[in-house]
């Protein structure tokens, strides 16, 4: 017998990586010398990538949905974790982190799997605070899309 369930890990996982995030997450953390220029204009930026973001950092930041998406988000400190995470400047670094990953389009479909999330689970309460925030993100998808250098989203 575990000492706790599947889900509690879970919740456990999602937990660390707001942590996580809310520790390491900051405005330009690969200290770029140009915010003007395109990713892929920036020489050597995967290795500044590998130097600047911690492998603990890069993982939170693409998957603590996928941890989230796995147990009751009903529970307290995990609902609290969420909106404070989308309603801080962390979500704005967390897609910088994303864009210097060459990940934005992961966080585009996170954003779009939070509304859903949301959605379904009407009992979450602070599901509209959450939805609106998250609905406004993505209403600013095409715009980080183009900031990571596509053309269009």
């Amino acid at each position: 017998q575990f000492p706790m369930t599947l889900a509690e890990a879970h919740a456990k996982v999602s937990g660390g990586c707001f942590t996580i995030m809310n520790r390491e997450l900051r405005f330009n953390i690969c200290q770029l010398e140009d915010s003007f220029q395109l990713n892929k204009d920036v020489p050597g930026l995967p290795d500044l990538v590998k130097q600047k973001l911690s492998e603990a950092l890069r993982y939170a930041s693409l998957f603590w949905l996928s941890h989230l998406e796995q147990f009751n988000i009903n529970v307290g400190k995990s609902a609290d974790d969420v909106l404070a995470f989308l309603s801080s400047r962390k979500t704005l670094y967390w897609v910088e982190a994303l864009s210097l990953m060459d990940a934005v389009d992961r966080g585009i479909v996170v954003l779009q799997d939070c509304v859903l999330l949301f959605t379904v689970r009407p009992s979450f309460r602070h599901h509209d605070d959450v939805r609106q925030l998250t609905k406004f993100r993505v209403k600013w998808r095409s715009r980080i899309w183009q900031m990571n250098g596509n053309d269009s989203y």
